[in-house]
């Protein structure tokens, strides 16, 4: 009976993980349509640099998140805010760990050098 209030009782974390995430990604993007034409912009850039503004954004979110994920499994109090399971923090950390270090060491360098090498079409900037 406890497992499955225990089970149940997450929902409401996971509908507002979801929303905040949305909200998140909403922002990033008016915040890239106010600096970049959306239209225009070529989207081997656009998603890289969607992801390097949303994932640092998320951690705001994330932290707080595992912190109370990190307390709700020593006590059962039903007023411990926002949680998700162990093995959905575990993961969220490790996606927002790696692909943040991926854009940062590989990715935005060399799209930064190759938008800056002043060819303009494809082939010649190779």
């Amino acid at each position: 009976m406890d497992v499955i209030s225990a089970a149940s009782s997450s929902i409401g974390s996971n509908i507002f993980a979801i929303l905040s995430l949305l909200a998140i990604s909403l922002l990033v993007l008016l915040l890239l349509r106010h600096f970049l034409p959306l239209r225009t912009t070529p989207a081997y850039l656009l998603i890289p640099v969607f992801l390097a503004l949303a994932l640092p954004s998320s951690i705001i979110l994330l932290v707080p998140i595992d912190l109370a994920s990190a307390t709700s499994n020593t006590t059962n109090n039903p007023n411990r805010g926002v949680w998700l399971p162990e093995t959905v923090v575990l993961v969220t950390w490790r996606i927002t760990y790696w692909l943040t270090f991926c854009l940062t060491w590989f990715i935005l360098p060399l799209l930064g050098e190759y938008v800056d090498s002043g060819y303009r079409d494809g082939r010649s900037r190779m």
